[in-house]
């Protein structure tokens, strides 16, 4: 099984690489598999390469999906509180 997290786009870099922020952790990520990429996209992010764009709600919900996995609580407790204040957010938003 593969797994895709959603990611903001904080900046766009040389090299065709962009720094994104992910369940509170920023990473550096290829974008050699997609055009267009700009700060402040969401974007689903996997083994280092950004792989689709998506749109905020369709991020929102993933985050919030994946905060529901049982195993996810147990194994990755900061990264579930993570998504939960994320989920939260987004809901006040709106």
């Amino acid at each position: 099984m593969c797994l895709a997290i959603p990611a903001t786009v904080l900046e766009v870099c040389d090299n065709n690489m962009a720094e994104v922020e992910m369940l509170g952790v920023t990473r550096r990520v290829s974008l050699d598999m997609i055009e267009g990429a700009e700060k402040g996209d969401w974007v689903l992010v996997h083994a280092g390469f950004v792989i689709e764009k998506v749109d905020e709600e369709y991020a929102k919900e993933t985050l919030d999906l994946l905060a529901q996995i049982p195993w996810f609580d147990e194994e990755m407790p900061e990264a579930s509180e993570k998504f939960l204040e994320i989920a939260a957010a987004a809901e006040s938003k709106e």
